[in-house]
């Protein structure tokens, strides 16, 4: 569903209403261009559910490797920036 920033201004909790209930997500047009969504938020997930889909997934060893590199940079900026924590606090 598409509206203007001056529509949703006007009747914003119709239009919050159809985003809570109805499911719908509405595109915000301000002068003619995207500006932003409005959508509902995700439902939450229980771990039984989460591991379900885990167990159906195939494994993807690229995309292991690049997620244990991501987790290796951010562990090694997590040092540093604790480091220069202590080393400013003494």
């Amino acid at each position: 569903m598409k509206a203007t920033a001056a529509d949703v201004g006007r009747s914003f909790h119709e239009y919050l209403s159809r985003v809570m209930h109805g499911g719908v997500s509405v595109e915000i047009t301000y002068h003619g261009r995207r500006a932003a969504v409005l959508s509902p938020l995700p439902k939450k997930m229980s771990g039984a559910e989460f591991a379900k889909i885990l167990r159906r997934h195939k494994p993807d060893p690229e995309a292991a490797d690049e997620v244990a590199r991501i987790l290796k940079e951010h562990d090694e900026h997590e040092r540093k920036e604790m480091a220069d924590r202590f080393r400013s606090a003494h």
